[in-house]
């Protein structure tokens, strides 16, 4: 774990940093799909 935090830190693992960044984006994408479904719910409530 703490190899794979410095090596992202230090930027010498470039594929384990896109894995990173990719899986950022995933989660993001899902984040605001699922507040875009939510709010109308939250709003009216």
């Amino acid at each position: 774990m703490t190899r794979a935090v410095k090596s992202v830190l230090t930027a010498e693992d470039a594929p384990l940093r896109e894995l990173v960044s990719d899986a950022l984006g995933v989660i993001a994408i899902c984040v605001s799909t699922v507040a875009v479904l939510w709010l109308p719910a939250i709003l009216s409530a």
